[in-house]
C-alpha cells in the first residue's frame, strides 16, 4: 500500500484510549503552591517584558521610516 492510503486508514479508525495507568503521576504533590497573586504578578511581568520593547519600536516607526 502506499504511504498515502496507509495515512488515509489512520486517519478514519476509532482508537480506543485507556485511561488507567496512563493518567497517574509518578511525582509527589508540589509542597509550595503559586498564590493568586504570585501568578499575577508572573503574568504581568512577563507580558511587559514582551509588551513595552514592542511598544517603543511602534512608538519609533515613523523615524524609522525616514531612516
Amino acid at each position: 500500500m502506499s504511504h498515502l492510503s496507509l495515512l488515509g486508514s489512520s486517519l478514519l479508525r476509532h482508537r480506543i484510549v485507556l485511561l488507567g495507568r496512563r493518567l497517574a503521576s509518578s511525582e509527589a504533590p508540589h509542597q509550595n503552591e503559586i498564590t493568586a497573586g504570585e501568578q499575577a504578578i508572573g503574568l504581568l511581568v512577563f507580558f511587559t517584558s514582551c509588551l513595552i520593547p514592542a511598544a517603543y519600536i511602534l512608538s519609533k516607526l515613523e523615524y524609522y521610516k525616514e531612516v
